[in-house]
């Protein structure tokens, strides 16, 4: 009876995941006032793997895997040309140099030819299911020479952010959320192994991976801090095996273009409020200035501050 009245359909697991986005990324844009709380950041952790979670759903059940991919990729292009702009070009920037770096549909796209692949090799397609399992990560490494030539560096820097993704280069997300994508997929149609492979995959990437590469690329990092300092608590995101088990198996109804739309609408819409905010802050005149230029500069600071932070344990992938 318990467990009947907990149960969650599709539509339902995806709106709890939009609320833990949209609460992650609240605590992303505007950690620097100091005002968001850290429970924020934590229950964030949440978003992505049950996003994830859902994306396997839906990929499996869907009635056309082509305009499925499709609908994702033209939105990964999208976004990956802004922060090609952006990250790039330093273009369309906030005053302290901070942009968005929201990309977990490169993700995506890689994770749904990987998915293709592996049901391929089931229907005994082995050799057209190992390419396409095999072909993003071939992908990337052909990608990482031939972007060493000056001639051909700009197309790629373009084609990993965007149109071609390279797990390789991935700002957001990266081999961690690949390779649990994968053993989600994997385990899919056993909803008791499916939790335990995601539990130790996991830690195993949130934990022992990416703790091995801020131990070697992160002068502040201690093992100690990935209990004691929320910047390093990635692996929170286990937690998120709760409502695996409370998934019923059932679609639901409605809401279908509100999924697909709220990610990149919410993301430009938390990042250029701010920006204009603080250009107003920047341009008004003392005379009707909510802030004295101190406090301002105080803000800044404390966005630059926290760039620094963000940068080194979002960009190591």
């Amino acid at each position: 009876m318990l467990t009947k009245r907990l149960s969650l359909d599709g539509t339902q697991l995806k709106l709890l995941a939009l609320l833990f986005m949209l609460i992650d990324h609240i605590h992303y844009f505007f950690e620097f006032t100091g005002k968001v709380p850290g429970v924020f950041f934590v229950i964030g952790r949440l978003s992505a793997y049950l996003f994830l979670f859902c994306m396997v759903e839906g990929f499996s059940h869907t009635r056309s895997r082509i305009k499925y991919f499709l609908r994702v990729y033209m939105m990964a292009v999208g976004m990956g040309i802004i922060y090609h702009l952006m990250s790039y070009h330093g273009l369309l920037l906030r005053r302290d140099g901070f942009y968005p770096i929201n990309g977990i549909l490169l993700n995506l796209v890689i994770l749904c030819i990987i998915w293709q692949g592996i049901d391929w090799v089931k229907e005994g397609q082995t050799a057209k299911g190992i390419i396409a399992v095999f072909l993003p990560f071939w992908y990337g490494c052909i990608a990482e020479m031939l972007i060493s030539i000056n001639s051909l560096h700009h197309f790629f820097v373009l084609a990993n952010h965007s149109f071609l993704p390279n797990w390789g280069t991935l700002a957001d997300g990266g081999l961690p959320y690949i390779v649990v994508g994968i053993v989600l997929y994997i385990f899919k149609d056993n909803r008791k192994s499916q939790c335990i492979a995601y539990i130790i995959a996991s830690l195993s990437m949130q934990v022992l991976f990416r703790g091995w590469l801020w131990s070697t690329n992160d002068p502040a990092f201690t093992w100690s801090k990935l209990v004691t300092d929320l910047n390093y608590c990635q692996w929170l995101s286990v937690f998120t095996v709760v409502f695996f088990f409370l998934y019923n198996g059932k679609k639901g109804r409605g809401c279908k273009q509100l999924f697909y739309w709220f990610y990149p609408i919410h993301v430009y819409v938390l990042y250029f409020f701010p920006a204009f905010a603080i250009h107003c802050i920047h341009n008004s005149p003392k005379s009707s200035c909510y802030l004295l230029q101190s406090q301002y500069t105080e803000v800044i600071e404390k966005i630059k501050a926290t760039n620094k932070i963000q940068n080194r344990y979002t960009a190591i992938s």
